[in-house]
């Protein structure tokens, strides 16, 4: 199972329009403009980019959709960038492709979960990075505590 259908899970399961993951951050859900924290340590920018892979696959398309383990369709955006990246996941209907969240939104949800700082600025990941297909178990403990 891909990492980011943990994350998807949980999405669901919290009955959440929008997941955001920022590197060296923990990770939260957006329900009704709503910014609920996830009770987890931060993703370093290497699990991010791992993520990204999965979600992107060999296309490499930084927005699409993602057909999750269970079958769902999310869309995505993913937003490479130094010294942090983001991959910002919605329910499909929530917010179309064509229309994605506004920067400001973001800013306010990342603002208010993080007490201030302000949303990094989005710059490039090498197109060449790859990551290995199993999991990291750490990272998956770490994750099913969270589901807990």
């Amino acid at each position: 199972m891909a990492i980011i259908d943990t994350f998807l899970k949980l999405m669901v399961e919290r009955d959440a329009e929008r997941l955001v993951l920022y590197s060296d951050r923990p990770p939260f859900l957006v329900r009704g403009g709503e910014t609920l924290e996830l009770s987890m340590p931060a993703l370093g920018e290497e699990m991010i980019q791992r993520i990204s892979q999965e979600m992107m696959g060999p296309q490499g398309n930084p927005e699409g959709t993602h057909n999750a383990a269970d079958g769902t369709d999310f869309g995505y955006r993913v937003r490479p960038g130094a010294p942090e990246s983001s991959i910002e996941v919605h329910v499909l209907g929530s917010a179309p492709r064509d229309a994605p969240v506004a920067e400001d939104e973001l800013t306010r949800a990342v603002a208010g979960f993080t007490h201030g700082a302000v949303a990094p600025e989005a710059v490039g990941i090498p197109a060449e990075v790859s990551f290995p297909n199993s999991p990291d178990p750490e990272l998956m403990d770490l994750l099913e505590q969270a589901l807990r």
